[in-house]
């Protein structure tokens, strides 16, 4: 996925838009655009204050019982007015007083090296299912299977698909510990 700056600069709203299935806020997260546009661009989401400011430990609130949220999306610079998406990352945490367990991320990594491990699996948006112990937790468990080049196709697409995974992660997980519809 490829985007100028200017559609980069709108992605906070999309990425607000996506995680409204499963976030307590009506209107979504609130997300903050971290890094340099020279380089690296961190598009990263929270409630409230951040901890700190590394965006790996913020969090949203979640419709789930106990539950959090964390989602950013990892850009890189490519070349004149051109961002290059390397990773989407969502993590829901289950949370018991100071302490949190990881339970499920969907992830996408389209810029991997075909000759990446596993980069069948882990290009298009694939779930990880934490709760499981190893070596189940690292399984690639992929959501598009063979047709990855058409998630992959544009901007438009690959956000479709990760909105279908944030569906069924509302609905098969979240729901299942609590949640709200």
């Amino acid at each position: 996925m490829r985007l100028s700056e200017l559609e980069l600069s709108k992605r906070g709203n999309q990425i607000r838009e996506l995680l409204k299935p499963i976030s307590r806020t009506g209107s979504g997260p609130a997300w903050e655009r971290v890094g340099s546009t020279t380089t690296r661009v961190i598009i990263g989401t929270h409630d409230e204050a951040r901890p700190s400011s590394a965006y790996r430990d913020w969090r949203f609130k979640v419709n789930a019982k106990s539950c959090h949220g964390m989602y950013f999306e990892e850009w890189s610079f490519e070349r004149s007015d051109r961002y290059v998406l390397n990773k989407a990352c969502l993590s829901i945490y289950e949370r018991f007083g100071r302490d949190e367990r990881e339970l499920i991320c969907l992830h996408c990594e389209p810029s991997l090296p075909s000759t990446a491990d596993h980069v069948r699996y882990r290009r298009g948006p694939h779930v990880h299912m934490k709760a499981a112990r190893s070596p189940f937790d690292r399984a690639h468990i992929a959501l598009q299977g063979p047709n990855v080049d058409e998630a992959l196709r544009s901007g438009q697409s690959l956000h479709n698909a990760l909105a279908w995974g944030v569906e069924m992660i509302r609905d098969e997980v979240l729901l299942l510990i609590g949640g709200e519809a």
